[in-house]
């Protein structure tokens, strides 16, 4: 088959076959994961999904325990397959940990990403999160009124 001007036949193929597993080590309970796969360097070309979903979303989990700390179970299935003219912007998965209040609002509980394996074989990749520090009248806004500190581009 043809892509652009390019035969895929000639492109290595990359395929990533895994799952968004848990998370664990979260203050509170009633988590969930949004994941992305980036791939590529922007204005490089070189990466093009063959077959699969780059985006998605886990469903909400709570784990028994009233204090937080049980591990939130997702088992999310995860299936790219890549076509790629170089190694160059190896694909990494950036998660974001997601808390839903008794009120379904969400709330964030943290960013973090980890760039997947070059080598074939069987991994399992721990991926440390971390969230922006409010100040302390942000901190005093968010107990009253909700919400998180969040990136914005």
């Amino acid at each position: 088959s043809t892509w652009g001007n390019l035969s895929l036949e000639f492109m290595a193929e990359v395929h990533f076959i895994g799952q968004v597993h848990s998370a664990f080590g979260f203050p509170s309970n009633s988590l969930f994961c949004k994941w992305e796969f980036e791939a590529g360097h922007s204005g490089s070309h070189g990466w093009r999904v063959v077959t699969g979903i780059t985006k998605g979303r886990t469903q909400v989990d709570m784990p028994e325990d009233e204090g937080g700390t049980g591990v939130a179970m997702f088992a999310h299935p995860i299936d790219v397959h890549y076509a790629c003219e170089t190694i160059k912007g190896w694909p990494r998965i950036k998660v974001e940990v997601w808390h839903q209040d008794q009120y379904g609002r969400a709330e964030l509980a943290g960013y973090g990403f980890v760039h997947l394996p070059a080598s074939p074989g069987h991994f399992e990749l721990e991926i440390r999160t971390w969230r922006p520090k409010l100040s302390f009248w942000e901190s005093l806004k968010a107990w009253l009124v909700g919400g998180s500190p969040e990136l914005v581009s």
